[in-house]
């Protein structure tokens, strides 16, 4: 790694640190949203020497940094946090640095800062909610690209940026029967740990990968048979099988219902413009650039993915007391956001047509509009939080 990247991400973790340190801080410290229930469950596992969650990859990382340091049990959650966007900012960074390089090739200092301008507003991003205005909600009825008062949905995003892009992308692309043995291990390592943080991508990722793996037989398309089986669906099918257990098993009070929109109607209605909203970046560069997105593998595994994530969104719940506590609302929101992690790269791709035409740039102006548009309302939502950490957003 070059000097200069050195100081990129250094300015990047220092712009990290400026925004996600204050309001982390705000909700841990003053157990805000579900910081409370995660920390007490870092306590009981201290305690107990037993997991309290089926998700404990958040509560034994921390544990391991309190013990390890001598931290305070508050000080240890707000590391582990602090850490997992710091692993994000240094996975997106190269994800887009190495595509920027081909567009600005002799221009290392706007490589460098159009890098950490992506990689940072993406982790910034929300939904473009101009229905505020209306019903005062700025969460509520959206899908949530990014959101800061859930400890676990944070620790995850890095852990399945990482699955998306090294373990699943590779299992339709031929270069993966090389060093086969090396890539399982590495997709078994990403699937294990992201399920164990939170297993709403792995329950989207399965029926995706099943109906993708169908269309890919019927076109007789390559796929690594070894590396789906052995390196995503066994691993995956051992951990939610234990995790649905501890959580709807004979002895939980708990079941699954299908519940179209109960939910989410719940808690805010006009669900399908702010459906829409949530998603207008990503809806925009595909509706705009339809025939080439119609090519784009990443892409429309991304769209197939969120799609469940969705589904699972609006029409799943839990019984009980568990009801409202909008658990599948996770599923959405972490496939959203490695949905608008891949548009924005095929967007990048698709500036990088040197022979632009007047039409192009139009389309490449409105599309950045919606994009700036989401970012906007990121700032809103996060200046928001920090004056209001209770219910209702």
């Amino acid at each position: 790694m070059q000097r200069r990247n050195y100081i990129a991400l250094m300015s990047l973790y220092i712009l990290i640190v400026i925004v996600f340190l204050p309001v982390t801080s705000v909700f841990i410290l003053n157990m805000k949203g579900d910081y409370a229930a995660h920390i007490s469950f870092i306590q009981m596992m201290e305690d107990t020497r037993q997991t309290q969650a089926p998700h404990f990859l958040f509560h034994l990382f921390t544990l391991g940094v309190k013990v390890g340091t001598g931290m305070s049990l508050d000080h240890a959650a707000l590391t582990s946090i602090m850490s997992s966007y710091f692993l994000l900012g240094t996975i997106l960074y190269y994800f887009f640095y190495s595509q920027l390089s081909i567009i600005f090739r002799e221009q290392p200092i706007l490589i460098e800062t159009i890098t950490i301008g992506v990689s940072f507003s993406l982790m910034l991003i929300a939904p473009v909610a101009l229905l505020v205005s209306i019903d005062n909600y700025i969460y509520f009825g959206y899908i949530a690209v990014n959101v800061y008062h859930n400890p676990t949905i944070i620790f995850m995003k890095p852990l399945v940026v990482l699955l998306f892009v090294y373990s699943i992308l590779p299992i339709f692309e031929k270069y993966s029967s090389n060093n086969l043995s090396k890539n399982i291990i590495i997709a078994i390592i990403l699937i294990t740990l992201s399920t164990l943080t939170k297993p709403n991508y792995t329950i989207c990722l399965l029926p995706s990968l099943a109906l993708w793996v169908v269309k890919k037989y019927d076109t007789l398309e390559f796929v690594n048979w070894k590396l789906l089986l052995y390196g995503i669906l066994f691993p995956s099918i051992a951990m939610l099988g234990m995790q649905y257990l501890f959580t709807f098993g004979e002895s939980a009070n708990n079941k699954i219902l299908f519940a179209p929109f109960n939910v989410m109607n719940h808690y805010s209605s006009w669900l399908l413009p702010k459906f829409i909203l949530s998603v207008l970046f990503p809806l925009a560069v595909t509706l705009i650039y339809f025939q080439e997105a119609k090519k784009d593998e990443a892409l429309k595994l991304a769209w197939l993915i969120f799609l469940f994530g969705a589904f699972y969104t609006y029409f799943l719940a839990e019984s009980g007391q568990r009801m409202y506590h909008g658990n599948f609302l996770w599923s959405g929101q972490i496939t959203l956001f490695i949905l608008f992690v891949i548009s924005t790269r095929f967007f990048i791709s698709r500036i990088m047509d040197m022979n632009q035409s007047i039409e192009i740039n139009c389309r490449i102006i409105f599309i950045s509009i919606t994009y700036f548009l989401h970012l906007l309302f990121g700032f809103v939502w996060l200046l928001f939080l920090p004056v209001e950490t209770n219910l209702p957003w």
